[in-house]
């Protein structure tokens, strides 16, 4: 029977090892369980926070092309304005012939920034008639040549390009 008391001995302790991890399971299953979740990444490996670089700074701003100067019209190139800028802003005299062959003068204001450039005129033809209007475009990073889309009381909506003399 010494075999059996041994037998039962053992069976007994076994029980109470696993009994008794079983317990610590039971009372730890919150911190066993519970998925782990990884560190941020300025984290991972433990150590402190990684500084993350500054963005870069923007890009200068882009300057404003100087419009000052005579322009002539690529079409009519008998038609033409006299620019004087001052900062952003601009005024112009305009002359030339329309292509009824009637002549005009006209004057504007208008403003560029960046490659945009818009104004408004107000102009006087031979015949009395007067018309006002307004153009916005583009103009080249040389500023060399505006390319716009103009409308006119009298004569309606038409394309230009200017080309610097």
């Amino acid at each position: 029977m010494s075999e059996q008391s041994n037998q039962v001995a053992i069976t007994v302790a076994i029980i109470g090892v696993v009994g008794s991890l079983g317990a610590a399971a039971i009372s730890n299953w919150d911190k066993i369980a519970q998925p782990r979740l990884p560190l941020p990444p300025d984290h991972r490996d433990g150590s402190e926070s990684v500084k993350t670089p500054p963005p870069p700074p923007p890009p200068p701003p882009t300057p404003t092309p100087n419009l000052s100067g005579v322009w002539r019209d690529s079409v009519n190139p008998g038609n033409g304005s006299r620019v004087v800028q001052q900062g952003q802003t601009f005024t112009f005299q305009g002359w030339g012939t329309l292509p009824n062959g009637v002549g005009f003068q006209s004057t504007g204001t208008g403003s560029v920034d960046a490659d945009r450039v818009s104004f408004v005129h107000k102009a006087q033809y031979q015949t009395g008639e007067t018309s006002t209007g307004g153009c916005d475009g583009s103009v080249t990073s040389d500023a060399s040549t505006i390319t716009m889309s103009c409308t006119d009381t009298r004569i309606g909506a038409f394309p230009s390009r200017m080309y610097r003399q």
